[in-house]
């Protein structure tokens, strides 16, 4: 037997060093952390798994099934009737990870396990879009945005994510056992907040540019915050969207991403540029005798919506905004992780979620997101005064915060199993399910 075996053989079943070791070693294969997201929403074996992964072969996934059964992390609960009597697993361990689990794991291993946990998100917002139930709501959170922390705005933040997850779970307890006496109806949604290090600028193509002229306020420089008007049209939209990467002119958009004639396209421009949304950088000379000018612009505010700001949209363009919103979310993960810092730090937070809620537990959600976005706007204004004083180290940063009505067919997790995350035994470490990966500071 290997010296580190004999080692871990020595361990306490039950110790902390040995679970952390049982859950790195589950969660470094990515059809593991798979496998134990669907059996914390639901019992079954490697043919059930099958049939809602396509994508897997039978004979990987039942082996996959004895790994983690012989780590601890599932257990056989019994046979489904009928023929063939098929074994039924439920989980026993959750990969979800306290700072030094995820510190176990090798830095190798992360990636395919934060892959996982994007990937699995990104399945429930399709499967909302498909639903028709991800902008079913006036009310619902979906943002995202890029900001700059110090050290202290950092941990300040980490720490209000932190707490504001535990709040989402366990209003996943209380909601469903107020709805026992209250008979009111129920809603399935989704939570998902995420705070990662953002890649550097010179290896991400979204400048978090300031502006020469900035607005009177941080806040200001949202267009939601501040007006919806210049949100008129998809394609201004879209032209927000791009100008906050890089300086273009209407040529430039026209011929990456079309949208009629090229003199609509100028017309959208010179219409933020008058909003006071974009602005005039740098003018070219055209080409040849007689040849018109290619006028380059900037954006100096960007689309970015609280709860009131998205109520007040026009329902015909919420799906566009929503649509545009996630397409450059997961651009930014994968410059992130391209740069080699979405998991380079341990104190990093990506998690979702889904559980039944009632209509106070969906309006203190809410709350609690909105209370986030304005926190994280508040440390961006303090740590650059403090770094401008100090000439400390800046962080760039991103952060996204979701919260949605999902399909009334989604998996949710069910209120006893929510009760469990939150009741862990003393003498375990504090793990969370295998489709959340929050890690705590």
């Amino acid at each position: 037997m290997k010296r580190a075996a004999v080692q871990e053989a020595s361990l306490p079943a039950q110790s902390i060093e040995a679970i952390t070791r049982r859950i790195a070693k589950a969660t470094a294969h990515p059809l593991r952390v798979r496998i134990l997201a669907a059996l914390n929403e639901a019992e079954m074996g490697p043919r059930g798994f099958c049939r809602r992964n396509s994508d897997v072969d039978l004979r990987e996934a039942s082996r996959q099934f004895r790994s983690l059964r012989d780590l601890g992390c599932i257990e056989l609960v019994g046979r489904k009737p009928g023929r063939g009597r098929e074994r039924l697993y439920k989980a026993t361990r959750r990969a979800m990870f306290d700072l030094s689990s995820w510190q176990a794991i090798p830095p190798e291993k992360k990636g395919p396990v934060s892959a996982e946990v994007v990937s699995t998100y990104m399945s429930r917002v399709a499967q909302a879009a498909d639903g028709g139930t991800l902008d079913n709501r006036d009310e619902r959170w979906i943002s995202w945005t890029a900001l700059q922390f110090d050290e202290r705005g950092w941990s300040e933040f980490i720490a209000a994510v932190e707490s504001a997850f535990a709040r989402a779970l366990q209003m996943g307890v209380d909601a469903p056992l107020r709805m026992v006496h209250t008979g009111g109806p129920s809603i399935p949604v989704t939570v998902g907040i995420f705070c990662f290090e953002s890649p550097p600028r010179g290896l991400s193509s979204e400048a978090e540019h300031q502006p020469t002229a900035p607005p009177v306020s941080f806040d200001d420089s949202f267009i939601g915050l501040r007006s919806s008007k210049a949100l008129a049209t998809p394609m201004r939209i879209r032209i927000l969207v791009e100008l906050n990467k890089r300086p273009m002119s209407p040529r430039a958009f026209h011929s990456r991403f079309g949208g009629g004639t090229l003199e609509h396209v100028a017309v959208e421009f010179r219409r933020l540029e008058h909003l006071r949304c974009i602005e005039l950088i740098s003018e070219k000379k055209g080409q040849g005798k007689g040849g018109v000018a290619e006028r380059v612009y900037r954006a100096i505010r960007r689309s970015l919506f609280d709860v009131e700001a998205w109520k007040s949209l026009p329902v015909s363009l919420r799906t566009e905004v929503t649509s545009i919103t996630l397409t450059t979310f997961v651009e930014r993960i994968a410059e992130a992780a391209s740069a080699g810092v979405l998991d380079g730090r341990d104190d990093r937070h990506l998690s979702w979620t889904g559980m039944h809620y009632d209509e106070l537990a969906w309006q203190a959600m809410l709350l609690q997101l909105d209370g986030l976005f304005h926190l994280s706007l508040r440390i961006h204004r303090e740590a650059a005064s403090r770094v401008a004083v100090s000439g400390g180290a800046v962080i760039p940063v991103t952060v996204a915060l979701s919260c949605f009505e999902s399909p009334q067919e989604s998996a949710v997790v069910e209120e006893a199993t929510l009760r469990g995350f939150l009741e862990e035994p003393d003498e375990l470490p504090p793990l969370q399910s295998s489709f959340t990966n929050r890690l705590r500071h």
